[in-house]
């Protein structure tokens, strides 16, 4: 830039003031053209990359529902499973590790560690709270959803309950934490 105008200085000695207005006034015009361009196409990326996460939003909240009515309709109240929360490799206070959670006549009944040793921030048995039923886990994600958060979930073909779930944040945060249940029985008490 600073080439530029020691050129046009210079270039103005020999030529008449109006022909290097003209010539810087083209040069302004062509990078405001290229600034455009640049803001457009941010723009049409941005409202994209919207319609798509909208679209993603919409088809998770249908195989929510649609999972949520399969649970529902298999009627179990009296179940076991192992759930563990992870945080993207991080460790935080979301991560704990895996604990059996037993539910009866649809209530959470009992939680525990599956590993004895040490009471560490990830070797706990709270903050399973919103989810330590499989009815509690479908409002917890729905939540979620509601919060503008992104969620990659694989059900379980059979009950519908979730399997593994990522959460992201909203389209505009980046990072996730996930939850995994990966041991599932009904039970008959």
């Amino acid at each position: 830039m600073k080439k530029a105008i020691i050129f046009l200085t210079l270039t103005s000695l020999f030529l008449n003031c109006s022909d290097v207005e003209q010539y810087y006034l083209t040069n302004k015009n062509s990078n405001s053209e290229i600034n455009n361009n640049k803001t457009d196409s941010n723009a049409v990326a941005k409202e994209n990359f919207k319609k798509e996460w909208q679209s993603k939003f919409e088809n998770t909240v249908a195989q929510l529902q649609k999972n949520q009515q399969l649970w529902k309709e298999k009627q179990i109240l009296n179940y076991n499973f192992v759930i563990g929360k992870g945080a993207g490799g991080q460790y935080n206070a979301w991560m704990r590790l895996p604990v059996l959670i037993k539910v009866r006549n649809g209530e959470k009944f009992s939680i525990e560690k599956l590993e004895k040793g040490e009471d560490t921030l990830i070797s706990r048995t709270d903050g399973f709270e919103d989810f330590d039923t499989i009815e509690k886990l479908f409002s917890f994600l729905r939540h979620e959803l509601d919060q503008g958060r992104m969620l990659d979930i694989k059900y379980n073909k059979t009950l519908g309950y979730p399997e593994s779930i990522t959460i992201q944040g909203s389209y505009e945060i980046h990072g996730y934490v996930s939850i995994a249940i990966t041991k599932f029985e009904k039970t008959k008490d």
